[in-house]
């Protein structure tokens, strides 16, 4: 006999992914995600429990899909660089995990904030913190210039074109391009400045 739960649960996480990456947690139901998915609404409590349950299995599945993918860039001989460079990469093709990190960070619960800092960010953290180490460039300043790194990325992924437009005065695929490589050859080159004086403006 078929086993038709594994079907139903992804169909289920990735409906939802999409809802609340668009949306945000508060304004989706579980209906909403039912009828995406196809499912009873019954369903969604039996392999997740709860709406909330579910909001953090998304994310989880996100965050371990870009370090599985880093992993394996390494694996391959990627540089520290290269690392960042994939960074960039995801968050440019697959936002969903940054919006949804943001919308745990705004959502006023402590746990909550707690939870997207350490399954969300901290595996993030982590992969780049250890190839920063792997290859002797662990200073203070280094870090702090992940940190702001990661920053970065994440205001690229949350902003859509027409705000990128209204920000750069320019073509928002211009400005992304431009972007992406100023902080990929700011922080290669060791002098990765804070976020607050990364320029988006076309020069």
């Amino acid at each position: 006999m078929e086993d038709v739960r594994e079907p139903s649960a992804e169909r289920i996480e990735h409906a939802a992914t999409n809802l609340f990456a668009e949306h945000g947690f508060d304004a989706v139901g579980v209906r909403d995600i039912a009828r995406m998915a196809k499912v009873p609404v019954s369903a969604i409590n039996y392999y997740f429990g709860s709406k909330e349950a579910l909001y953090r299995e998304c994310t989880r599945k996100l965050s371990h899909e870009y370090i599985a993918e880093a992993r394996e860039l390494l694996d391959d001989g990627a540089t520290f660089v290269d690392i960042l460079a994939h960074y960039v990469d995801f968050g440019e093709r697959n936002p969903r995990l940054i919006k949804m990190w943001l919308d745990l960070q705004l959502c006023g619960d402590a746990d909550a904030r707690s939870y997207s800092n350490r399954e969300i960010l901290g595996p993030v953290w982590r992969v780049l913190l250890e190839t920063l180490e792997s290859e002797g460039g662990a200073t203070v300043d280094r870090r702090l210039g992940v940190l702001s790194f990661v920053g970065a990325v994440m205001l690229g992924a949350i902003l859509t074109d027409d705000q990128m437009e209204s920000l750069t005065a320019t073509d928002a695929g211009d400005a992304r391009r431009r972007w992406r490589a100023e902080i990929l050859e700011r922080f290669a080159g060791r002098g990765f400045p804070p976020l607050d004086q990364l320029q988006l403006a076309s020069k």
